[in-house]
This record gives C-alpha cells, sequence and structure tokens, in this order.
C-alpha cells in the first residue's frame, strides 16, 4: 500500500517538483516498518516495531539532520497529501478493508504513528507511550552520537515546505506540525472568527507552521476567498491589537478582519498576502526598521529602558536558580560566573539605551518577517513587540543560527541611516560601537526570554539540553561583544 502511495511516479505532479525520489523511499520504508507498532482495542500497545518515532528513526536510518529531517516529516504529515493524493490514500486503506488506521498519537512533536483499530480510546495509549517515548527517543539519537532536539521557539531562518490551498508551495519557517487533534481543538475558535468576520463555515483549513505557543493555519471560505487563521497562548495574545494600532499608524501589515480571545487562546483571522516575490534584502530591512521606529507606540506595550535592561542577567541567574530547584538545569553552572560578571556592569553596560531610536521596536524583525512583494512589503509576527532600542531590531536581522556579524549589522546601521533612519543609531554606548553594543544586549535579551520559556511558558524538561547548549553560545557572544573584565 505505502510503495503504492509513494510511488516515485507521483513526482511527474507539477506541486512535488522539490520532492526527490529518495524523499519518497524514506515514508514508504518508514511507513511500512511503522506498521508493526499495534494497538489494541482494550488501548494497550502490544508491539513496538523499529520505526515508532518519525522522523528521529529516519533521521537515524537514513543519516538525515535535523532540517531534512524536519523536512520528511512535513512531506509524510501533510505536505505531500493534496487533496487529490488524500483520495488515493482514503481508497487504499478502504481496499484493505478499513480494518486499521496509520495515524499519530493524535498530538503534535513529530512523534510517529500506530497501526490503531477504529474507534480505540487514546488515552491510554497516550499514557503508555508518554512512559517511554523520550527514553526511546534519546537511545535511537545516541546511536549517532549525541544531537539537540528541535528548538522550542520559532526559528527564523530553517526552510521548510509548506502548501498553499492552490497545490503550491512556499517557503516559510519551521515548527512543529499540527496535529489533528489540535487542529480539531482549534475549530470552535476559527468559527468564532468566522461568524464575527461573516463568513460562513471553511471550506478547506491547511496547516502552515506550528510551535507550542502559536501556530498558522491557511484557510479557505465559500467563495475561492483565503484568510490566514493564527492563534497563540499566553503572552502573545494582544499580537491583534498590536497589528490594529500599527497599521492605524501607517506600518503596513496584514488587515486584521477578526479577533477574538477564548479560554486563553487568541484566535485571528486576518489578510492572507499571498507568496512573497522575492527575499527582504538589506534594503528593504532599512526602509521598514525606519518606518516601524518613527511610529508611536501603543501605551500597553512592555517596556525595555534602561532599568529593564539592567535587570536582564540578573532575571537569567533567577530563571536558574528556579529551574535547578526543581530538578533541572544542574549541570548548568558554568553558566553562573559569566552572567554574574554581567549582572555586576549592567548599569555601566546599559548607557546609551535611550539614545535614538528608542520607541517601538518589532522584536521578530528578521528577513522571514518581512514579507516583499513587487507593490510593497508587509512586516509580520508582532507578538513580542515592546518599548525599547531599535537597535535591538537590527541586531534581530541576521538572526541567532550563525555567529553575531558585528560588521553586517553596521552595514545595516548606516543603511538604516541613508534610509532616513536616527542618525544617533550610530553613536557608541557605553563605550562602544553600536553594533556590538546592540549584539550584546541583543543576545542577553535572548536568553533572559529562552530562560523564561522553560520557567513559565514551556516549563518541560524534553528541551533542557538544547536550550542550555544554545544559551552558552548566546552568552558567549554576549560577553565578547560587552566586554567584561575576568
Amino acid at each position: 500500500m505505502y510503495g503504492h502511495l509513494f510511488s516515485p511516479d507521483t513526482l511527474d505532479d507539477l506541486d512535488l517538483g522539490d520532492v526527490t525520489e529518495k524523499d519518497l523511499r524514506i515514508p514508504r520504508e518508514s511507513a511500512a516498518l511503522a506498521a508493526l507498532n499495534r494497538v489494541e482495542m482494550s488501548e494497550k500497545i502490544s508491539d513496538i516495531g523499529p520505526a515508532w518515532f518519525f522522523p528521529t528513526t529516519a533521521r537515524v536510518v537514513f543519516d538525515l539532520d535535523a532540517d531534512d529531517a524536519e523536512r520528511i516529516d512535513a512531506l509524510y504529515r501533510g505536505g505531500f497529501f493534496n487533496e487529490y493524493r488524500r483520495l488515493t490514500t482514503v481508497k487504499a486503506h478502504a481496499a484493505l478493508g478499513g480494518r486499521f488506521v496509520h495515524g499519530c498519537q493524535s498530538s503534535p512533536n513529530m512523534s510517529g504513528g500506530a497501526v490503531v483499530p477504529y474507534g480505540v480510546d487514546l488515552t491510554r495509549f497516550r499514557t503508555d507511550l508518554g512512559a517511554f517515548k523520550r527514553d526511546w527517543i534519546d537511545r535511537i539519537l545516541a546511536l549517532t552520537g549525541p544531537v539537540p532536539a528541535a528548538c522550542p521557539c520559532p526559528p527564523a531562518d530553517r526552510p521548510e515546505t509548506v502548501p498553499r490551498l492552490t497545490g503550491r508551495s512556499r517557503p516559510a519557517r519551521c515548527g512543529e506540525p499540527l496535529g489533528e487533534t489540535l487542529m480539531d481543538a482549534l475549530s470552535p475558535l476559527l468559527a468564532d472568527l468566522a461568524e464575527l468576520a461573516h463568513l460562513g463555515s471553511p471550506v478547506a483549513r491547511v496547516h502552515v507552521r506550528a510551535w507550542a505557543l502559536s501556530g498558522v493555519e491557511r484557510v479557505r471560505f465559500a467563495g475561492d476567498r483565503e484568510m490566514i487563521f493564527k492563534w497563540a497562548r499566553e503572552p502573545f495574545t494582544a499580537e491583534a491589537d498590536v497589528l490594529r494600532h500599527v497599521r492605524g499608524q501607517g506600518v503596513p501589515v496584514p488587515v486584521v478582519f477578526a479577533s477574538v480571545v477564548r479560554g486563553g487562546r487568541l484566535g485571528v483571522l486576518m489578510e492572507d498576502l499571498g507568496d512573497a516575490d522575492r527575499e527582504a534584502t538589506m534594503a528593504d530591512a532599512a526602509t521598514a526598521a525606519v518606518t516601524v521606529h518613527e511610529a508611536k507606540p501603543a501605551d500597553a506595550l512592555p517596556v525595555l529602558d534602561r532599568v529593564a535592561l539592567t535587570a536582564l542577567p540578573g532575571q537569567a541567574i533567577a530563571g536558574l536558580e528556579e529551574l535547578r530547584a526543581a530538578g533541572r538545569w544542574t549541570e548548568s553552572t558554568d553558566l553562573d560566573e559569566p552572567l554574574a560578571r554581567l549582572a555586576d556592569h549592567a548599569d555601566r553596560l546599559a548607557d546609551g539605551v535611550e539614545l535614538a531610536p528608542f520607541g517601538l521596536c518589532h522584536s521578530e524583525f528578521h528577513p522571514t518577517s518581512l514579507h516583499v512583494r513587487d507593490d510593497g512589503w508587509h512586516l509580520l509576527d508582532w507578538a513580542r513587540s515592546f518599548i525599547g532600542p531599535g537597535l535591538l531590531d537590527l541586531a534581530s536581522w541576521q538572526g541567532t543560527q550563525q555567529p553575531a556579524d558585528s560588521a553586517s549589522l553596521r552595514r545595516l546601521i548606516w543603511a538604516y541611516i541613508r534610509a532616513g533612519g536616527a542618525a544617533e543609531a550610530s553613536r557608541s554606548r557605553a563605550g562602544l560601537p553600536a553594533e556590538r553594543w546592540a549584539l550584546g544586549w541583543h543576545r542577553l535579551w535572548i536568553i533572559a526570554w529562552y530562560l523564561e520559556q522553560a520557567t513559565t511558558w514551556m516549563p518541560s524538561f524534553d528541551q533542557d539540553t538544547f536550550t542550555a547548549t544554545v544559551i552558552r553560545r548566546h552568552l558567549h557572544e554576549a560577553g565578547t561583544f560587552l566586554w567584561t573584565p575576568s
């Protein structure tokens, strides 16, 4: 059956232009092995095959890196199955008498699938699975040496192919795929939004991206009207208000048609901008940043002034103490000394924080947030906007996946000034060149955010090892750029 579904003959389809024969071989063989994972009507796991956790197993067996494993997982879970191939899947299962379904555990995190009889309540299944899942994944990954888990926050510059309702694809940020249960759970929220916007019931929904705290779908309503449905948990439930405010200030952002908060979850229906015509350039970044920083911020936004900036190292230390008190991060004591040094010098290093540009900041200012078409640009993803030093926006542009590049930021600062930004952007701060000051504080700001996620918004040990690794890298860069004596 899987040989039929993932046949190389499907590569003739135009919407699979970026998919290779090897790409199809992986889900074809992995799915067949995953069919050995069985669950009984009693909900008991009765057989654990060699390919339970996909893409973890595929990553090891087929020697994939993390990005390729996620790309294949996205293909396996949804990118491959347009409407026509989805019908083929239903027919293939029906040909087997409808005796079983091969599906995921009705929860996100790219964990894998099992053969489950129709009608089984998955509560006990999930409990049994949770008892061995983490250890099993670690043991699989250990076959190739230590490999960090997927990033718990939405990366700025890792590609993923996601489907449009037209069958075409476009690049987008990666994240955890939406499980069917989550999509079902979001249906009442989407229905409320559709009613507010007088749109009727949606006729099609396609997952675009998701992570632990937010997600995006492309939704089609009657009359082939497509919109973006975005949901978010705390602390991101004010984004719709921010979008309306900055649009009123003349900043090009998607139109918000309806928004509502239900049960601590924000839902937004907004304009679908379609595919970007090209990637954003440094010149685009400079123009957009000037527009943002000239806009008046909403009064309710958090403020990152001198007091708040100075407090960042201490907040990070407090976060580590809280994690260790809970029995987590016990092997992170190497972070203490550099954070303590930065805390000791934080007040001095904050000099210049309120030099222009100081005001509205986007905070997730990367190329993937700047949507550029031939007729103009729009800035997306305003969930973490704040009032503070605009240099942090400019420092965000290069992302955090690669080592910080002060020369590149210096070029962006000058491009920003040439585009009409404040000339003070190039002035030194705390005796440091503007670009070094900005990168150093940006890294400390990121560290505080990662630790806030670990203690408050996503208090799970699953990502601790990866997060600690990322924080070590950012802390080294913060200490390098904000040089403090040993």
